[in-house]
């Protein structure tokens, strides 16, 4: 999510407008960024000790992929689908009730899971109207907490008087 804001930061830069215009924009950027993200396991953060053994444990007897989003510092579980397929799917879902049919700048991040950040990479390009997409992995110290198999969307909207 912060590579978003300062792409735009650096848009608004290039054109030639003043800091204050740019420092506003990057504020504004910052207000509307969301990540929604999958993991394909609790292993990592049981292990990590940031959840019990018992949500490891029915996690991976049930086969959950637990569904989170971050948004003004606050992470929220929002789903519980029992497959990878069911949770790229229902990322996409949560997107579009966040953008609301607006333009769209997003990343897709993955840990270890390029071909499921690339099929999300794929929807979100077929399902939304981007101004802008990339494909990146999530930072060494997320794959190190969360473990491989983590993937996720961070993206803003535009509002629709830009």
């Amino acid at each position: 999510g912060q590579g978003l804001i300062a792409m735009e930061s650096l848009r608004r830069a290039e054109a030639g407008e003043s800091l204050t215009s740019v420092t506003k924009a990057a504020e504004h950027v910052r207000d509307r960024i969301r990540l929604l993200a999958s993991v394909d396991t609790l292993f990592y953060l049981w292990k990590g000790g940031r959840v019990p053994r018992l949500a490891h444990a029915g996690a991976s007897l049930l086969r959950i992929k637990p569904t989170f989003e971050l948004y003004e510092g606050e992470i929220v579980t929002v789903a519980r689908p029992r497959t990878t397929k069911r949770a790229l799917s229902k990322l996409v879902e949560l997107m579009a009730d966040r953008v609301a049919g607006l333009k769209v700048h997003a990343n897709v991040m993955h840990a270890a899971s390029e071909e499921a950040a690339t099929e999300l990479h794929e929807r979100v390009l077929r399902e939304f109207d981007c101004a802008e997409t990339y494909v990146s992995e999530f930072s060494p110290v997320m794959g190190a907490h969360i473990g491989p198999g983590l993937l996720g969307v961070a993206f803003w909207s535009e509002q629709p008087d830009r």
